[in-house]
């Protein structure tokens, strides 16, 4: 129970004094809020707070894993680190035979483990540049206006404070008066259910993140970002956002 401040002046001849004492008792902070908030967050923090409490990446069942000592998170980190590394030109023109050398140099390099390398699907990797999407970012690479793992602070509000929201950026590229904004994600999409569903469900989990995305975008290049994107690799598809 909160103390009664009243009955611990009652003693007290001077009623004024008491009268500021059971003020500076009683007082409370106006900013309690502010306590609570961060000077910095991330992007899945935001996102999270925002209400899509969605897990970057669901528990993939075993038959469905390569290694089991590599997890869905690690499995998930291995492909965005492929493709911040492989020539999207090269990948574009040969397939999977160039991604294979690609990762085989990578291994020696040490970039990557063995281990990690056979526990994706390269294939998944082959598809993103047979899609729309992959080949307009090939086109993209090729008049020099691509960009990959782009690191941004953002100075945002956030429950009435202003915050630094840090981030990377996955992949971006000019075309025409715009850019077009790209984010891998490997979650797992169950094929029990219905297909559309679940891809609706992942967009809607993902909808902040790209907005910040994007709005750090536009403030660094002062130009407007036309298109977003979320690529997903297990299933081979773009939901444009």
């Amino acid at each position: 129970a909160s103390p009664n401040y009243f009955e611990i002046t009652e003693h007290i001849e001077n009623k004024e004094l008491a009268a500021e004492v059971v003020n500076r008792l009683s007082y409370e902070y106006p900013y309690k809020k502010s306590l609570r908030v961060k000077s910095r967050y991330s992007v899945s923090e935001i996102n999270q707070v925002a209400g899509n409490h969605y897990k970057k990446t669901l528990a993939i069942p075993n038959f469905a894993q390569g290694k089991k000592n590599i997890t869905p998170a690690e499995k998930g980190n291995i492909y965005h680190e492929i493709m911040e590394h492989i020539d999207f030109k090269e990948a574009g023109e040969n397939g999977v035979s160039y991604i294979k050398k690609a990762l085989e140099t990578f291994i020696k390099e040490d970039i990557f483990l063995r281990e990690e390398i056979d526990s994706i699907d390269i294939s998944k990797i082959a598809d993103f540049f047979q899609e729309s999407l992959g080949k307009r970012a090939v086109a993209a690479q090729s008049r020099n206006e691509l960009f990959k793992e782009v690191p941004f602070n953002l100075v945002k509000t956030f429950e009435g404070e202003e915050v630094i929201v840090q981030g990377i950026i996955d992949c971006f590229f000019k075309e025409g008066d715009g850019w077009i904004l790209l984010d891998y994600k490997t979650n797992y999409i169950d094929k029990s259910k219905n297909r559309a569903e679940e891809l609706e469900r992942i967009k809607t989990a993902y909808v902040e993140q790209l907005k910040i995305y994007k709005e750090a975008l536009e403030v660094s290049k002062n130009e407007k970002v036309t298109e977003s994107y979320l690529y997903l690799f297990d299933v081979g598809e773009q939901i444009k956002l």
